[in-house]
Formats: C-alpha cells, structure tokens, sequence
C-alpha cells in the first residue's frame, strides 16, 4: 500500500512539473502562395499534431504496400498510390504548403509536394528516400525527381507524372544504369511524356554517398528528436 502511495506522489508531482513545460508557447510555419506566416501553438498541442500525423503515416503506408515483402514492389505500389491520390492543382488554385500529412488530406499539390508525400511514406516503409530539384542542363528550369534506395543503388522517379525508369534487365534503373543511357520510361497513365523529355536532366542527376536526415525522412518521433539536437547543437 505504502508502495502505491509513492508511485502516485511520484507521479503526481512529475505532472504537476511536466504541465507548465507542455504549455509553452512554440510555432509551425503556413505557406500560402508562397507567403509564409508564422502560426502560434502550446506545445502539448504541437506534440500531440505531430504523433496524430505520425500513427497516420503509418496506417496508409501499411495499406497501401499490404502484403506485398520486395522493395519495388513496396516501391511501386506507393508511387502509384501518390500518383493517382495527388492530383495536380487546378489552375489558379491556392499553394498551401505546411505538413506533409495536409497535402494527403487535401489531395491536391504541386509537383515538390508530390514528390514530398512519395518520399515521406517511402521512408515509413523502411526505403530510404528523398526529393530534390534536378536542373536542366541548361539551367533553364527545374524538376524535382525523387530517389529511393534499394539493394545499395539508388533509383529515379517522377511521382508528379507517374513516370519510373526500367532497364534492359526490367528492373528499376539506377541512377548508374540511367547515366550510360541503360533506361526507358514506364507510366501508369500516359500523358505524352518520353524518355526525351528527361534527356536534358539526366546529366545532373546526383551522386548520392549519403543522405541525412531531412523532412521526408524525420516525420517519426526518434528522427525528430535526434534533428531537434542536432539542429540545437549547431
């Protein structure tokens, strides 16, 4: 009896500690039309937005990949989902841009935010992925190409047309097998685009040794904390 009263005094005396602390005042950002603002919010709330997010990221990503064990398989199943689930914005539509999870719920985004979502579920299905804006050789315009990480070797994907790239053994092309020129286009829907409309790009696709942590791949509570401190320490 003793015993329980301690643990309860314990207990109570962490709470009565603990709650100032998840009171504070913290911040997110909102980005509408690319005019950003800052958004004031307690922290209990910020904590509790992001672990409602983060059992979400984990809920679709395990129905959309189901059953299936092999990385493209997983890999595919999640492309397609993104492509068929964000659809493009409508002419004159509003850009919102804040959490990943938004763009889900909205089902609308650009095509960095299509590019976002994909990575983001790629690395809850444990493939190491990320997005990031591959310029033209003639540095004329910008697309972003997500890379995802499988059996060593990185492989290409434009989530926002639905376009992955095969080799001659039809599997997923790397980017190795892609820059001596061992590739051609796939597509879930056709929209008219060929393995022509990527030449100008291909040139500049990155050599990836490693990859930190970055926002597709710190939605889980670990990751979030090891980039709070790592951020804190700089």
């Amino acid at each position: 009896m003793r015993s329980k009263k301690i643990i309860f005094l314990c207990f109570l005396t962490l709470s009565i500690a603990v709650l100032p602390l998840l009171c504070l005042s913290t911040s997110t950002q909102q980005c509408i039309n690319y005019n950003c603002r800052t958004i004031i919010v307690p922290l209990y709330l910020k904590v509790l937005n992001f672990l409602d997010r983060h059992c979400n990221y984990i809920r679709l990503t395990n129905e959309i990949i189901g059953r299936e064990s092999l990385p493209q398989q997983k890999v595919l199943a999640l492309l397609s989902w993104t492509y068929r689930n964000i659809h493009k914005l409508p002419d004159g539509a509003e850009v919102v841009d804040d959490h990943v999870w938004n763009i889900i719920i909205r089902r609308f985004g650009t095509n960095d935010q299509s590019a976002d979502v994909f990575s983001t579920l790629c690395n809850y299905a444990g493939l190491s992925s990320f997005y990031q804006l591959i310029s033209a050789i003639d540095d004329r315009e910008k697309i972003p190409l997500s890379f995802v990480k499988i059996d060593k070797e990185w492989h290409v994907f434009d989530t926002y047309h639905g376009v992955y790239f095969l080799n001659s053994k039809n599997g997923l092309a790397s980017i190795h097998d892609i820059k001596k020129g061992d590739c051609k286009i796939a597509v879930f829907v056709d929209e008219g685009i060929s393995l022509f409309d990527y030449r100008h790009y291909f040139p500049n696709l990155p050599d990836i040794p490693v990859v930190g942590l970055h926002r597709a791949n710190i939605q889980s509570p670990i990751r979030r904390l090891k980039f709070a401190l790592e951020k804190f320490a700089r």
